[in-house]
């Protein structure tokens, strides 16, 4: 046994024990004081036996002792006063088990490694963040809050963006949603990382190129675009140790054409982009680009990543990444996750549904949705909207409400306080979208018109447009929390001649023809059935 076993089984002292055996008439006050330690130095000796059996249970400070004997929520239940800023999950154990499973260990996030590559001409230095405490690593309450608020007070020095920084952003977010969503099956889009890519686009555009993006993007110059990047930016950068939150950005320059150094100095000042010069479209730019955008998203997207390539018609690209972990700010418990049925579009599955519950939930409901709120660390937080029966999310997403409840929860009316049950599938989605055809019905058309693409402040090469516009990225749910990861990638090219249309048209058929005047006017028309 070690010091720890030792120093229990001391604590109970014969003086203890003779006395709670004495048959002499005791003052009652005594007798509980005595009863109390006799208690407690049987708790620690029962501590340290079970330390000495190899086992790493331990006591959450925040855990609800009730836990053990405590039911599901009754969801019929009037509904309680609102609790400012307790909207998180209190887990709610299986109640076939005599008591509560020990929340799961979580791993803390670490930010994807960063390794210099060899035509990196630049590299982005990040800002230095303090590291998160967790609960569970302080054996005392109040240590915990103490190492709390410090690391709060250091973050809010970090995060001072103005109010409303991002105001202007609502009309992108609001419209481009929907179309970027359109389609069927499971569907995933970061818009963030999409905007990103598109202001580092405009920096590189002139004339109505550049107009068309800075409309859709809500700026009125590319001075108010710097500045709005760099708030979005830092607002959402994060590596705390427990939450990771990256926004990274690369320019790849092809070495036989001219660039003006200028523009790119700004890329990488104003959007921490890396920059690599190289001869783009051979295999070792395209394995350095998959490099680079594999480090940048987690490894969680080396599938789409592997099709990634570099045309050798290419002279210009950019490519943007959001990269996102974070854990439950109360993780689901693990032995409630149990199997259900998902009634899917095409056809029911079975699939493993997590369960917790709200105790100090907010439910929100719109005119064809309900939804609800979960917290996730650093801050960020997981929107669940669920549409009403005999409706769809496309409907959902055709109105605004479901932008008014995500983007100002604090000022949407229909919100009610109240005990929520939450069952919500684990799930893994990914997907890849051609962002042209969205991007064009969104008003960003030139840039892809060799015609009307103005690329000035980038190069002097005339009639360069963007040749590929794609983005993929991929969200994981479970029980401790989230990972999600996505990439744009915008490719430059220039265009000579176009080369002749070849067309074989061979009359081997029954066929219509017209012999018409100078003015076209027919002047004899017929079919041939038969020559």
């Amino acid at each position: 046994m070690d010091d720890s076993m030792n120093d229990a089984f001391d604590y109970i002292s014969d003086r203890h024990i003779l006395e709670a055996a004495a048959p002499k008439k005791r003052h009652p006050v005594k007798i509980i004081l005595s009863s109390i330690a006799a208690v407690l130095a049987v708790i620690i000796a029962w501590c340290a036996i079970w330390k000495e059996l190899g086992s790493d249970f331990r006591i959450p400070i925040l855990q609800d002792t009730t836990a053990a004997t405590r039911e599901y929520p009754d969801t019929t239940a009037n509904t309680i006063e609102p609790t400012p800023d307790t909207t998180v999950a209190d887990p709610v154990p299986d109640p076939t088990v005599t008591e509560p499973a020990p929340r799961p260990t979580v791993p803390p996030f670490n930010p994807p490694e960063i390794v210099p590559l060899s035509h990196q001409a630049a590299a982005p230095s990040y800002p230095e963040m303090p590291k998160a405490p967790r609960y569970s690593d302080f054996l005392h309450e109040g240590e915990y809050y103490d190492a709390r608020y410090a690391f709060q007070s250091a973050m809010a020095e970090i995060y001072s963006q103005p109010a409303g920084y991002a105001d202007s952003l609502d009309g992108f977010f609001r419209t481009g949603i929907p179309v970027f969503l359109s389609g069927e099956g499971n569907r995933v889009c970061s818009p963030l990382n999409i905007y990103m890519a598109l202001a580092i686009a405009a920096e590189t555009a002139d004339g109505s190129t550049r107009q068309q993006i800075l409309e859709l993007l809500g700026a009125d110059s590319m001075e108010a675009l710097r500045m709005q990047v760099s708030h979005v930016w830092n607002a959402h950068y994060r590596a705390d140790g427990q939450t990771t939150s990256l926004l990274a950005a690369s320019v790849w320059l092809d070495e036989a054409c001219a660039f003006r150094e200028d523009t790119v100095q700004t890329l990488a000042d104003s959007y921490y982009a890396s920059a690599f010069h190289g001869d783009l479209g051979s295999d070792e730019m395209n394995r350095e680009l998959t490099q680079w955008l594999n480090q940048n998203t987690g490894n969680l997207l080396t599938e789409q990543t592997g099709n990634i390539k570099l045309d050798p018609d290419t002279i210009f690209a950019l490519a943007t990444t959001a990269y996102l972990a974070a854990d439950w700010e109360m993780p689901f418990y693990i032995s409630a996750t149990a199997p259900d049925t998902f009634h899917g579009t095409r056809e029911d599955v079975e699939v493993d549904f997590m369960f917790t519950s709200l105790i100090h939930g907010t439910y929100y409901r719109g005119d064809n949705f309900g939804a609800i709120r979960l917290a996730l660390s650093g801050d960020h937080g997981m929107w669940l909207v669920l549409p009403d029966e005999g409706a769809t999310v496309n409907q959902v997403l055709s109105g605004r409400e479901y932008w008014d409840l995500i983007s100002s929860p604090d000022t949407y009316g229909e919100a009610t306080s109240a005990v929520v049950d939450v069952r919500l599938p684990k799930f893994d989605v990914a997907g890849e979208t051609d962002l042209r055809p969205g991007l064009e019905k969104l008003g960003v058309r030139d840039a892809f018109d060799y015609r009307k693409a103005d690329f000035s402040p980038l190069t002097p090469a005339k009639d360069i447009f963007i040749t590929q516009a794609s983005h993929a990225a991929r969200v994981t749910v479970d029980e401790e929390g989230i990972q999600a990861a996505a990439y744009t990638f915008l490719t430059y090219g220039a265009t000579g001649m176009p080369e002749p249309l070849k067309v074989d048209f061979t009359l081997n058929r029954p066929f219509f023809f017209a012999v018409t005047s100078k003015d076209n006017l027919p002047m004899f028309t017929g079919i041939v059935e038969q020559p």
